[in-house]
């Protein structure tokens, strides 16, 4: 074992590693070529060298400092051992690049660097660091040392360089140096073992219970491409000038805070901010040094640990009063700072592997010195350093504060960070400002963001916004009486008919006493009735209100009832089918059918840009549907000199949707108002590609609106049917990339829209003409808002949020309805004054959706803020789920719901439809789906089913999956016992390992306790027992004991030597 390579009189000692060398040593294992954890500092020495005195004084200090002369061991081992060595070789190369121009030193300095990082380190064999001198002048050189972060931490780099410096000096003068003695590392990890846990777990327990885990930052990348060979990290530098400095550590005393305390305080309010959440969590490095062990300031090693600042936001504090109770809490962590995340996490909520954070401040409360004769500017000295998360804040104190963001650009990208770190700054220059700001009021955005942000609301068109709807249909009735307003394919109907039979049925309802701000049902078996139908009560100046008689009777009663409506308008088709409330039913066959009858010319106008339109009823949170009032300027406005679409007189619009849902608004309308003809589609047809692409040839229909369901089930059989189309419109759902990149590709209409818009806002308020959809894409952008429709983004104070973080959607402009009929309460909740609009009763309405604007000014869609689901303390959209499973090749549309438990916990359900002739396997999915979302996100069980139940109005109805098939999962604690004996073999390694009775072959490793750590020492105990050497990433992608044999068994692990696997573990131990 250790005598291997290293005889036992070589050895001076043998000890155990601390918590932070555990986990370093395991991701250096994991990922060996990633440069995690490998350090490297570069820098000059100015003036004449001696060469031989540098050499002497580098083999001084590592004679001195034990963990210089340290290797490592773990194979066959229960634990990770580092032993030290009597004497090691100083690795020492030394180059002439002379004869080089500065140029050609800068680019071979660079290659040189990075093939070292490449080298990386054979850590059983010592010593894991080595030098390189590079002459470049006769009186320049530079210096690189690199060096394993397992050894040391930056106070001890410090002193090792110190120590250089002062020996150095002294060789140079014929002299042996002088140091007092200092204590060896050893000294340390025995400290460390004496320590009584006890005391931190009930500490960690108390400080994590009830903290609902948010590790994201909030401006992750949605998507992370698994199989990635090397990460690839990004690095940008904030330089603070001396006064914002100056003002940063003033402002720390002042409130008796420590200058670290108030960046990490600051980073939590950030944090906040991002996340939209109250509680965060972030890491943070701690020095460590244990003031008890005397001598300790000199000692050399590895004294640092990681720990999880739990934060909780107080909107009700000032931003001083928060900081300074902040600043209290983070002193109570002093006593529990040595504890390993892998316990703290042990003492939480949180299951093994899953990161409890994933970003980490570290406050290098040290002074910055290389060796050499001559002081160095920081600028001089690069020092490369990378740690296992994807977000790393170092905080540089001095005159002007440096703080260097290091990020894993696979979730960041380079603009992120930067405003960022724009955003931090701003935060600390408020706070600075103003003490007393509230901490939800702290400024975030720079004045040039802001205008930018609001710059996109600039959508001012003019249009007839005076107006009712009917006069504007009047005058193209006037204009062009012959044109076809509705053709059927049977009784074409005229402009100039369909107006005089609006006109007869608008005398009769005036006769029988409609009139302005009232509200007439109306519900008809025929389309060209059912628009009749609507301009003859529009024309009394009334509002119509559309009933589907295919609704349940006692939501229509009730409808009917809440509306106040007296009379409804209906034919022999459905009227049996209504119930009235004591309302008068008009049949429209009473008034059209039989001899030709003259026009009694159109009524006076009672009506105007104002007055109610329409009123449609939308379910509501509490089961009771509501009402929602749209005037005719919302109308005007959603279709009149837009900036989405340019209607004209020889369109053909498609008229399949149900006239209770909004999207008809745009049909009906979107064709009468510019002159051009309604095609109604039948059912049968809209569902059926075949012959829905029969009827847009056939009738010549050049725009067309289709629920994103539809959509994705007809673009799945038949993706070219819509290529005759001027205008396809999709919306009322997410809408998922592939759909609209298989139409793109298979011949797509002349402007394929993505649209959003909720009912109070007019049908569509936001509009994406989609011309190309990357490969990588999981979602579409829902675009930019339409004319003169205001869109923000808003926390929860109402304030802008940056871009790129997720904010509530909040709508504005001429599109609002006027509110919720007969619910003022509703209305006045929903409908906010505007804070940044200077015109009079403006106001903005609370979607309840969460979107984020994208760099290129776009918006993409997030979620809702009511689907929300908590699993074991982490917030999770389903949307995000379902974006990862369309992605799938062999899903055509997946759904993900949320259900309870018996015994009271909640679990995700993923319904799946799958590909023709494809095969889906629950564990299939659950495999691709742990390679791209965390493991609390991949759904407890998987039901394929034929396709997805949609609502009348084609939205996905979410109450129906209920209904569709068995949605348990087996239990956790079912046991099903080896089959063979490589199993059982297995079964019993593990059940050692994890220290409890019995492992079924199915079962989680890490659902059963087990994390990182533990899993190279299983490794090691299947390497003894089967011969084989398993990689860390084939275990991480089958982690039970049936996954594992069959692996060893294929010998398909030889293939399996990627990281990929460990996206949702390899953050866990640091």
């Amino acid at each position: 074992m250790l005598t291997a390579s290293a005889r036992s009189d070589e050895i001076e000692d043998i000890y155990e590693l601390s918590p932070l060398q555990q986990g370093i040593l395991f991701h250096t294992l994991y990922d060996p070529g990633s440069w995690v954890y490998f350090e490297q500092v570069s820098f000059p020495v100015h003036g004449r060298l001696n060469r031989n005195a540098f050499r002497q004084a580098w083999r001084r200090v590592v004679e001195r400092h034990a963990v210089l002369r340290t290797s490592f061991y773990w194979n066959d081992l229960t634990k990770p051992l580092q032993v030290v060595h009597r004497q090691v070789e100083t690795p020492f190369e030394e180059r002439d690049w002379r004869g080089k121009t500065r140029e050609e030193q800068a680019v071979m300095l660079d290659d040189f660097l990075r093939a070292d990082r490449d080298a990386g380190f054979d850590l059983s064999h010592p010593p894991a660091f080595r030098l390189a001198l590079f002459e470049l002048t006769d009186v320049s050189f530079q210096c690189v040392f690199s060096f394993s972060h397992l050894l040391m931490d930056g106070w001890s780099l410090q002193t090792v360089f110190r120590e250089v410096t002062s020996a150095y000096a002294s060789y140079s003068l014929g002299e042996e140096p002088q140091f007092p003695p200092t204590r060896p590392y050893a000294d340390y990890i025995a400290w460390l073992q004496e320590q009584n846990s006890s005391a931190a777990e009930a500490f960690w327990k108390r400080t994590l219970a009830d903290f609902t885990f948010t590790a994201s930052t909030g401006i992750e990348r949605p998507a992370i491409r698994p199989g990635q060979q090397r990460r690839r990290y990004g690095e940008h530098w904030e330089l603070f000038s001396a006064p914002l400095t100056a003002a940063l550590q003033a402002f720390a005393v002042q409130h008796r805070l420590t200058l670290s305390s108030l960046m990490h305080g600051v980073w939590a309010l950030l944090l906040g901010r991002y996340s939209g959440q109250d509680e965060v969590m972030f890491g943070s490095v701690v020095s460590g040094r244990p003031p008890e062990l005397a001598g300790v300031e000199s000692m050399v090693g590895l004294f640092i640990n990681t720990i999880p600042v739990p934060a909780r936001i107080r909107r009700d504090l000032s931003a001083a009063q928060w900081l300074e109770e902040f600043h209290t809490a983070q002193w109570e962590f002093r006593g529990h700072q040595y504890s390993s995340l892998v316990q703290i996490q042990s003492w939480s909520a949180i299951p093994a592997g899953v990161p409890l954070f994933n970003s980490l401040l570290a406050f290098e409360n040290y002074p910055m010195s290389v060796p050499g004769e001559a002081a160095h500017q920081h600028s001089e000295v690069r020092h490369f350093q990378r740690t296992n998360y994807p977000l790393t804040l170092a905080v540089v104190p001095g005159s002007e504060l440096q703080i260097l963001f290091s990020y894993d650009q696979e979730h960041f990208t380079d603009d992120a960070i930067r405003r960022m770190a724009g955003h931090f700054q701003t935060m600390l220059e408020g706070i600075v400002c103003n003490a007393a700001t509230p901490v939800h009021s702290l400024p975030l955005l720079t004045p040039e963001e802001r205008r930018g942000l609001l710059s996109g609301n600039n959508t001012k068109t003019k249009y007839p916004r005076p107006e009712c709807i009917h006069r504007l249909f009047e005058e193209q009735a006037a204009r062009h009486p012959q044109a076809i307003a509705i053709d059927d394919g049977e009784e074409p109907l005229s402009y100039g008919e369909l107006n005089r039979k609006a006109n007869r049925l608008a005398w009769r309802l005036i006769s029988l006493g409609a009139g302005p701000e009232q509200i007439v049902g109306i519900s008809t078996s025929d389309p060209a009735r059912m628009v009749a139908g609507i301009l003859g009560i529009l024309k009394t100046g009334a509002g119509y209100l559309p009933l589907d008689s295919d609704d349940p009777r006692e939501r229509l009663a009730l409808m009917i009832a809440d509306a106040g409506a007296r009379l409804i308008v209906t034919d022999n088709g459905v009227a049996d089918a209504l119930p009235t409330n004591g309302a008068r039913l008009v049949r429209l066959e009473t008034l059209w059918d039989g001899a030709a009858q003259p026009d009694p010319g159109n009524p006076p106008y009672h009506s105007g840009g104002e007055s109610i339109a329409y009123a449609m009823y939308t379910s509501g949170s509490t089961g009771t549907p509501k009402a929602v009032a749209i005037p005719h300027r919302a109308i005007s406005r959603l279709l009149l000199n837009t900036n989405y679409v340019r209607l004209t007189d020889s369109d053909r619009m498609a008229m399949q949707s149900n006239c209770s849902f909004d999207a008809a608004t745009f049909e009906i309308w979107g064709a009468l108002l510019h002159g051009g003809c309604l095609v109604p589609v039948k059912k049968d047809v809209t569902l059926s590609p075949w012959l829905l692409a029969s009827k847009i040839r056939e009738e010549g229909i050049s725009v067309m609106f289709v629920t994103t369901a539809l959509f994705n089930r007809l673009a799945s059989e038949m993706p070219s049917l819509f290529g005759p189309l001027r205008y396809l419109l999709v919306g009322g759902e997410p809408a998922e990339a592939k759909y609209f990149r298989s139409v793109l590709e298979a011949g797509p209409p002349g402007c394929l829209l993505n649209m959003y818009g909720p009912t109070e806002s007019t049908t569509f308020a936001v509009g994406y003409a989609a011309a190309r959809v990357d490969e990588a894409a999981a979602s579409v952008p829902i675009g930019r808002p339409i004319s003169n429709t205001q869109v923000y983004l808003l926390d929860h104070n109402l304030q802008l949020v940056p871009v790129g973080v997720t904010g509530h959607l909040y709508l504005g402009g001429d599109g609002l309805a006027r509110g919720y009929l007969n619910r003022p309460d509703l209305t006045a909740e929903k409908f906010i004054p505007d804070p940044f609009s200077t015109e009079a009763g403006a106001r903005l309405y609370k979607t309840g959706d969460l979107a984020r604007l994208l760099p290129d000014g776009n918006i993409e869609f997030a979620g809702r803020i009511d689907d929300q689901i908590k699993i074991r303390g982490f917030r999770v959209e389903p949307g995000e789920i379902e974006a990862v499973l369309a992605s799938h090749p062999a899903v055509r549309q997946p759904v993900v719901i949320a259900r309870r438990e018996e015994r009271g916990g909640t679990l995700l359900v993923a319904y799946v439809v799958p590909q023709p002739e494809a095969a889906l396997s629950a564990m299939e999915l659950r495999r691709f789906l742990k390679t791209r979302l965390p493991e609390y996100m991949v759904p407890a069980a998987f039901v394929v089913i034929d396709k997805v139940p949609l609502s009348p109005n084609q939205k996905v109805d979410r109450a129906a999956l209920f209904h569709l098939g068995e949605a348990h999962p087996a239990p956790l604690e079912s046991h099903v016992p080896p089959r063979n004996r490589m199993e059982e073999q297995l079964a019993v390694i593990w059940a050692d390992v994890l220290g409890i009775a019995k492992v079924g072959i199915n079962d989680s490793f890490f659902e059963l306790g087990g994390h990182s750590l533990l899993a190279t020492q299983l490794i090691s105990r299947v390497r003894e027992a089967f011969e084989v050497e398993l990689p860390f990433a084939a275990f991480f992608e089958s982690p039970t004991v049936a996954g594992l044999a069959g692996l060893i068994e294929t010998g398909e692990w030889r293939a399996r030597s990627t990281p990929a696997a460990m996206n949702e573990y390899e953050q866990g131990e640091l």
